[in-house]
């Protein structure tokens, strides 16, 4: 019976394709075939606040921004990364920190960035919002019918992707690939803002426990890989950017693609999953799982 035990353990630690161990993707198949299908969304925008209630509900200021040609042309962009740094840095200087999304929607006849805080910041020059993102109403409920791979509402068909890995390092923006693709999709970002009362105890833990770790590691033999190096060197970095006053953000990536048919939708996916392989970035398409990503990829990241 023990032996018995030991080989179903061993196997359900064994990792499959997907990067989930088989214990993981039993749980995942299980939750899903056990759930209901269906999702009730409430939607309320009333000038820039958007509340999004399925049972909990919240709440964020919302602006948007229509792009007009290149930004980085006219040098709007470095206007628009400073102003998203000083909503961030407010918020952290606030006793529990905050919750900012940025969503950067691209169709055929341009892209749109959207701005959804847990308060209201110093964005001039944006717009008050229309619509609720990925959603054609501002008012109102909607139906979200979750399948394996998608999820579907009356406005579209989705599939929700989440970033595991970025390319290493370059001369151009990380996710610059993956909004240069020509496939009608949103590209989500999802800020946790950690108060800066906070901020130097959990990096200082995280320090701590990784510099113990490293001494367990090399007092039992073993020598340290090239892979641990870069992770304290992280880590340190991290602390010393926080020790100067810098916001330290959780940081959370999910990429929509949207279409009118699930054949659609299927044809973006291989699209952008081929670019992000090119580029060195290693995207999950949630399988299994479409109906929460995509509740936490929506402003405020509802459900997180």
């Amino acid at each position: 019976m023990t032996l018995v035990v030991a080989v179903g353990c061993i196997l359900a630690a064994c990792p499959v394709r997907r990067g989930d161990t088989v214990a993981q993707w039993i749980v995942v198949v299980t939750r899903f075939a056990l759930r209901s299908r269906w999702t009730t969304l409430a939607i309320q925008l009333e000038g820039d606040a958007l509340t999004l209630r399925r049972g909990a509900s919240v709440t964020t200021t919302l602006r948007a921004l229509r792009h007009v040609g290149r930004l980085d042309l006219s040098g709007h962009d470095a206007v628009v990364t400073g102003q998203l740094r000083d909503l961030l840095g407010a918020l952290a200087v606030t006793a529990e920190g905050g919750h900012v999304t940025q969503l950067v929607t691209m169709t055929h006849d341009g892209a749109t960035t959207m701005v959804a805080s847990s308060r209201g910041g110093d964005l001039s020059g944006w717009e008050l919002p229309t619509s609720a993102p990925l959603f054609g109403t501002s008012s109102g409920q909607r139906l979200v019918r979750e399948s394996w791979r998608s999820v579907r509402t009356i406005d579209g068909v989705y599939r929700v992707g989440r970033i595991v890995t970025f390319r290493p390092d370059g001369g151009q923006s990380l996710l610059e690939a993956l909004q240069c693709t020509g496939v009608p999709s949103t590209l989500v970002v999802q800020y946790q803002i950690v108060s800066s009362a906070r901020a130097p105890r959990i990096v200082g833990r995280a320090v701590h426990r990784r510099g113990v770790d490293e001494s367990a590691t090399r007092a039992l033999g073993f020598r340290r890989s090239a892979q641990s190096d870069r992770a304290l060197a992280r880590l340190a970095l991290r602390e010393a950017s926080v020790a100067a006053g810098h916001t330290l953000v959780r940081i959370a990536v999910y990429l929509i693609v949207t279409g009118e048919t699930a054949a659609a939708v299927r044809q973006g996916v291989s699209r952008i999953t081929s670019v992000a392989k090119d580029d060195g970035t290693l995207l999950q398409w949630g399988k299994g799982r479409q109906a929460q990503w995509f509740l936490w990829a929506l402003p405020g990241g509802l459900q997180w």
